[in-house]
């Protein structure tokens, strides 16, 4: 009966004894706990613990009561006994000894039995924080000691970490409290909560980190020695409570180096937050700190820092807020419970507890179904808590996961894993998970060499740990490369060659249909626009590379296609082929690395975001996450939010050449016929490009595009037609499969291979031109003896003689060039030597050493205004936008697609070119690459053409178009366009030169050049005549300088 239990509660008062209040409490428990409401046992006891001073008995009684009560773990009563702690806690500091003695064993019994559920433990800890700023030292020893206890209890250390951010600066607080008990038991329990840390790289700094918070002149040293840390594991909230009270103090500091430093800590700690909203409550302490030193500090190198952490800060607050949006607090947990047919409860005291309880579970996002069956148990009907649980549960799983988003219900996941993955000895991401749903696409970005393809070549090979293998869940990578000891085969055969489709047991005519499904000409057919199944895979543009990809993949079956830039080398039509090709494959999971937003926008409804070693799972389109992230709009434009820049080398001077419009390359009339095909690639194509040329090359695929560049440039010989080029112009061709370029050096560093290949002064990939090859014939005419007019010192001689080697040039005080000749003599050396007209070795078959001439003697000229030395392709390589790192540190085998292309780039560069020709440079950069390398080619001084399929980037630097397309014949013919107004001014402007002052050799020896005096008119000779007379007359002396 609850009137017994309110009858033995007041007759404790007179018989204070342990026995009696056990009684009491055995009574309480066998009454329900509405009746003792009604009873009015509550309000007695709360009555009692607040009697006056002459009550003592009153007061014992209420704690020996309380003290008895808490005993009972499993007690339908905390509702109220958690009503009573507070009153209970101060009278430990009563001047009544009996009374504080019974206070402090209640508050310890109690304090044991909170500890064993971290619900219960998270709203005592608030009324823990407010006995701290008690007068009464005693309260706050008990506190201090109670918030002791929680912390060693495993399962109250949910607990503990969520309110670390508020337990760290009260416990922090009273570290200098007047009394020494208080500040010994402080000190303590800093320590016990700072153990809560779970983090490997902070861990061994705790006993640094918790002196600091005691002594504050150790602030700097601890500053400093958290930014000598290195940072990877992930950081939460108990770590981040830990050390941004530490980071506070450092803005206040003088020193700039210690405001920056803590702004640094700030950063790298804010990027390795995998969940924003464990940072929210330290984003109130960060935020103001980085807005006061970012408009006050005196140093601009740290404000800008602190302007750029702040912008950090602000992103995560702006993700938080979007977060609380969907958070479940106290007043709706209210709602569910009081309209849940499963609550028996009308007590609106429990109801309500029960209720706090449950967000308490749902702040420290407790997903164990068990602790929510605590939790509502007290309020639940018989038999019904458990079901009661599950529904509140079900209500605040999607919010409580985050990132971890419930899919849906019928979805068959793939594969569901955490994992780390490195290369080499660089880690790439660390403890991260990713989870695959059937028939949801997913983009996967990122920003370069952030581990895009490295992961998807991972999941291929088996690499992944957790990952299913391919013998559960079909996984196939789809790229473009095709493999050189298989480039001979024909396109059919090629497919028959993967150990995959071996293994299907596939016909022939199931690969040809295939084929034919993704565009290929069927056996037979003469093909016209299209490739043909029998054409051999090294003739194929990179368009046909990727379809054909695309069709062994097709026949694999796959579960998971792993697609790396899928449109790369792909036309407008064939993109948009491929985007529906994609979103048709309704039971395969697509994980998709594209530079090309169009197809991330259309494609995927997932986006899989590496940020700082981890994956990060967004729900909804590339337009969605660029509304949140607001940095990724260079997904869509060609601007950098990263700041990168490249840059590219100002091109040499050209004698003679004064105007940017004149002409250093061009094509008349050129036809030409690839080996063993019935008719043209191209005819009649007439191009001309001078430094003032921004080109964009356009059309669909397989029409010809970088056969008309190869021809350009030397790399074919047309069959038709003639090709030319200034001898003086230097020209850097980046080829559509770029990596052909280094793939006989993938063990070199980037810095090893420039250096390699320019060692001799000449370009080596320059040599290996077909049009820079001898033929047999040609070496058999060069040792015909034959009657040659040249000049030597004796004058103008015509003799017959064999000519051993060219060694050098000049230029012709008429027209053309004039080469020095070494004739052949008894012994190689002993000729005679002389010079001999341009045009005369070209009819006498030295065509291709006059070019080889030319270009060594401006290769020549180049080495001494800039020396082949590491530093100096270490700056060039930066230039590009790679890292020094990677420049010297990793083989090329190591790099990623983008960082390749860097390479091939800045290689290309080396020899300061007048004009640079690139074929699909948008294929393997990111979108901020490519803006950097777009930003690098508008105020870049010399020429520029460019193939490309990627609109945005040719309609943006290129007003002038050369389109090539195949008629109904099947042969490629060419259109050029452009803005006359602009190519009229461009075409006048004037070619400037940067005069070279000193030259630095290869060991950094600086040397001053002088420069060359200019010979005076007549006119200017008699000024300086009358000048010099005039100074004598005025008796001014004449220097030497001012005669120059």
């Amino acid at each position: 009966m609850a009137s017994e239990a309110l009858k033995l509660f007041e007759a404790l008062e007179s018989n204070l004894t342990a026995a009696h209040a056990e009684k009491f409490a055995a009574a309480v428990r066998s009454v329900h706990v509405e009746d003792l409401s009604a009873a009015g046992l509550w309000d007695a006891m709360e009555s009692a613990a607040q009697a006056g001073k002459k009550k003592e008995n009153k007061r014992q009684a209420a704690c020996m009561a309380f003290g008895a009560l808490a005993k009972d773990e499993a007690s339908h009563v905390e509702a109220y006994t958690t009503k009573l702690f507070p009153i209970i806690m101060q009278l430990i500091g009563d001047k009544t000894k009996p009374v504080a003695k019974a206070a402090e064993a209640a508050v310890k019994l109690y304090a044991k039995r909170v500890a064993t559920t971290s619900a219960e433990t998270q709203g005592t800890i608030q009324e823990m924080l407010e006995c701290l700023q008690s007068l009464k030292f005693q309260v706050k020893i008990a506190a201090l000691e109670c918030i002791a206890v929680f912390a060693s209890s495993p399962a109250a250390r949910k607990a503990i970490a969520l309110s670390m951010p508020d337990l760290v600066p009260a416990v922090g607080g009273v570290l200098h409290d007047t009394k020494a008990e208080v500040r010994e038991e402080a000190e303590h329990t800093l320590m016990s909560i700072a153990r809560v840390v779970s983090n490997k790289d902070i861990e061994t700094l705790i006993p640094m980190l918790v002196k600091a918070l005691m002594e504050p002149e150790n602030v700097p040293d601890c500053i400093y020695q958290l930014s000598c840390t290195k940072f990877v594991a992930t950081v939460q909230r108990p770590e981040l409570a830990l050390i941004t009270p530490l980071l506070v103090r450092g803005f206040r500091e003088r020193d700039v180096k210690i405001v920056r430093q803590s702004s640094k800590i700030a950063d790298n700690l804010s990027k390795l937050v995998e969940v924003a909203s464990e940072a929210e409550p330290l984003l109130p302490m960060l935020i103001p700190a980085h807005e006061e030193a970012a408009a006050h500090v005196a140093d601009p190198e740290c404000r800008n820092v602190c302007t750029k952490v702040l912008h950090q800060l602000n992103r995560m607050k702006a993700v938080i807020d979007k977060e609380k949006l969907g958070r479940v607090d106290e007043a709706k947990m209210l709602s569910l419970l009081s309209a849940d047919k499963g609550v028996g409860a009308k007590d609106k005291q429990m109801v309500a507890h029960a209720a706090r309880l449950c967000e308490s579970l749902f702040m420290m996002k407790e997903l164990d179904v068990q602790e929510w069956t605590k939790a509502v148990e007290a309020v639940s009907k018989k038999g019904e808590a458990e079901a009661v649980a599950k529904r509140v549960f079900k209500v605040c799983e999607a919010a409580m996961r985050g990132d971890e988003e419930k899919e849906e219900e019928n979805a068959e996941e793939l594969c569901n894993c955490t994992f780390t993955l490195a290369y080499g000895n660089k880690i790439l991401l660390k403890n991260t998970n990713l989870r695959l749903v059937r028939g949801v696409k997913y983009g996967l970005i990122g920003p370069n060499e952030c581990g895009k393809t490295s992961l998807l070549k991972a999941i291929a090979n088996d690499q992944v740990e957790g990952f299913p293998p391919s013998t559960e869940v079909r996984t196939t990578f789809v790229e473009a490369d095709i493999l050189g000891e298989l480039s001979h085969l024909s396109c059919i055969d090629y497919i028959f060659e993967d150990p995959r489709i071996k293994s299907a047991n596939l016909s022939k005519d199931a690969v040809m249909k295939a084929m034919e499904a993704v565009g290929f000409a069927g056996h037979g057919d003469p093909g016209g626009k299209a490739a043909r199944i029998m054409d051999s895979v090294s003739s194929l543009s990179g368009g046909w590379r990727m379809k054909l990809a695309l069709a062994r993949a097709m026949l694999q079956k796959a579960d998971i296609l792993l697609m790396d830039d899928p449109t790369n080398h792909l036309d407008v039509k064939n993109v948009a082929w491929v985007e529906d090709y994609i979103k048709n494959l309704k039971d395969v999971t697509c994980m998709i690395v594209s530079s090309n937003p169009s197809l991330l926008s259309s494609c995927c409804s997932r986006l899989v975001h590496i940020e700082n070693l981890r994956l990060h799972s967004f729900k909804g389109t590339l337009k969605d996450f660029v509304e949140e992230r607001p940095e990724a709009k260079s997904y869509f434009e060609l601007t950098s939010t990263r700041g990168l820049k490249f840059s590219f080398p100002e091109p040499g001077f050209i004698e003679g050449v004064t105007s940017r419009g004149k002409v250093l390359m061009k094509m008349d009339n050129v036809d030409f016929s690839y080996p063993g095909n019935p008719k043209p690639t191209v005819v009649n194509l007439t191009v001309r490009v001078s430094m003032a040329s921004r080109v964009a090359c356009l059309g669909p695929n397989g029409a010809g595009k970088s056969t008309m560049i190869k021809l350009l440039t030397g790399e074919l010989e047309p069959e038709k037609g003639t090709t030319w080029k200034h001898p003086n112009a230097k020209i850097a061709y980046v080829a559509q499969h770029a990596f052909h370029h280094i793939e006989k050096h993938l063990k070199m560093t980037p810095t090893q291979y420039i250096l390699w290949r320019y060692e001799y002064g000449t370009d080596k990939e320059a040599l290996n031109k077909v049009t820079m090859v001898l033929t047999p014939e040609e070496e058999k005419k060069l040792t015909e003896v034959k009657t040659w007019e040249y000049t030597d010192s004796d004058g103008l001689k015509r003799q017959k003689h064999t000519i051993e080697k060219l060694t050098g040039v000049r230029k012709n005080q008429k027209k053309g060039y004039l080469y020095e000749v070494q004739f052949s003599g008894k012994n190689p050396g002993e000729g005679p030597k002389g010079f001999v007209a341009e045009e005369k070795l070209i009819e006498g078959g030295w065509g291709k050493h006059v070019k080889m001439t030319a270009e060594r003697i401006l290769a020549e000229e180049g080495r001494y205004k800039r020396p082949l030395t590491q530093a100096n392709v270490e700056k060039l390589l930066t230039d590009v936008g790679l890292e020094t790192e990677y420049a010297s540190h990793y083989q090329m085998s190591s790099l990623s697609g983008g960082q390749k292309v860097k390479v091939v780039l800045a290689a290309a560069m080396w020899d300061q070119p007048h004009i640079v020709i690139l074929d699909e440079p948008t294929n393997y950069l990111d979108r901020e690459s490519l803006a950097a390398l777009a930003g690098a080619i508008q105020e870049f001084k010399g020429g520029v053409v460019i193939i490309t399929h990627n609109d945005q980037f040719s309609k943006t630097l290129c007003p002038e178009t050369w389109i090539l397309e195949k008629g109904d014949d099947g042969i490629g013919r060419l259109d050029c366009k452009g803005d006359a107004d602009w190519m009229e001014a461009i075409m006048k402007e004037k070619t400037s030169a940067t005069v070279m002052d000193e030259m630095v050799d290869a060991l950094g020896n600086v040397s001053k050049v002088k420069a060359v005096k200019k010979e005076l008119s007549r006119k200017e000779k008699k000024q300086r005549e009358l000048a010099k007379k005039r100074a004598k007359e005025m008796g001014q002396d004449w220097s030497s300088s001012e005669e120059d």
